[in-house]
């Protein structure tokens, strides 16, 4: 059978697979929410499928199916500690996947890239397989990465409305929780949830400060460090905490309106340390495409290895570099 045929069915089945595993999952979140919604249990998903006696001679009791195994290893991988680091991180990056459902996407990336890689480069099983692990750790990374820093840009945008709505809150004669309350209901997201966990752990008996301090480690933002330094020092200190939020509204405003002309002006660059390598590696796929075995020299050679070393690290370093150049921080 030819090489093409055979890739081609290796990625038509792991396409199929990707959409049973989804298909398998979205079912079994759609069973716990119903029996959760029958049962009203409250506690953790997998509370859902503990039904008592009473339940089971009940006839309107509808009893869940027997999962598949891979769901239930996904249980086991949810469960652990590497689990719960991986849904931290896809919650700081408002991703709706549980930490086994990440993996599985991860899979599949290196599962299409080793037939890409394949397809494009032909270089063997030991070539592809390097290349397709290199992209199925990184490619997940960036665009997790990616997600993260949009969240925390869009967040950051949210924070001159959050300090004049705090100001006018306090000018009306509400205390300072009540102030982090309506932000909580009055502000869109990413806003919204963080400061309503931060309103939460305050219910619970946590102070202002601890909890400030615990979104700060969450939201990792400049502007929002000097908020709340400025609430803490009102705080500590005593002062006028509305004209230091109204103020620091404007000032947020301002700082704001610079980053994004910088942005603009920078925006060119750092689009040239993206299409760099883009090009580069497109071009390497393309010669070899037409030119059969053109990349074996590169590859199988001492000397060709030596070259594409060589190239790598410079793309790499024009890569950091533009980017470096493009961050200007004010």
């Amino acid at each position: 059978m030819p090489t093409n045929t055979l890739l081609f069915l290796s990625a038509a089945a792991a396409v199929l697979s990707a959409i049973a595993w989804v298909r398998a999952s979205y079912q079994a979140r759609q069973q716990t929410r119903h029996m959760k919604r029958r049962l009203g249990i409250k506690s953790r998903w997998d509370d859902a499928f503990e039904i008592d006696d009473e339940q089971l001679l009940d006839p309107t009791t509808e009893v869940p199916e027997r999962r598949s195994m891979v769901l239930f290893i996904g249980d086991i991988f949810d469960a652990s500690q590497r689990g719960k680091d991986l849904a931290a991180k896809l919650k700081a990056a408002d991703l709706k996947f549980k930490p086994s459902e990440a993996l599985g996407l991860v899979v599949v990336i290196g599962l299409v890239s080793y037939i890409l890689v394949e397809l494009l480069l032909t270089q063997g099983p030991f070539i592809s397989t390097c290349l397709a692990i290199l992209c199925a750790l990184t490619v997940p990374w960036l665009l997790l990465r990616s997600r993260r820093d949009r969240r925390l840009l869009n967040f950051t945008r949210q924070l001159p409305m959050v300090a004049e709505l705090m100001a006018n809150a306090l000018r009306a004669g509400m205390s300072l929780q009540g102030a982090l309350e309506l932000v909580a209901r009055e502000i869109g997201d990413p806003a919204s949830e963080e400061f309503s966990l931060v309103v939460r752990e305050v219910r619970l008996g946590g102070s202002i400060d601890d909890s400030l301090e615990a979104l700060e480690k969450r939201m990792p933002s400049a502007d929002l460090e000097v908020m709340v330094t400025a609430l803490k020092v009102q705080r500590i200190a005593g002062g006028n905490l509305i004209k230091s939020m109204g103020a620091l509204s404007q000032t947020l405003i301002e700082r704001q309106r610079t980053q994004e002309e910088i942005k603009t002006m920078m925006a060119e660059p750092k689009f040239t340390s993206y299409l760099m390598p883009i090009l580069s590696i497109g071009a390497l796929a393309l010669l070899n495409r037409t030119i059969p075995h053109f990349l074996d020299v590169l590859f199988w050679t001492i000397p060709g290895l030596i070259v594409l070393t060589v190239f790598i690290l410079m793309q790499i370093g024009g890569f950091l570099l533009i980017q470096r150049f493009a961050r200007v921080k004010i």
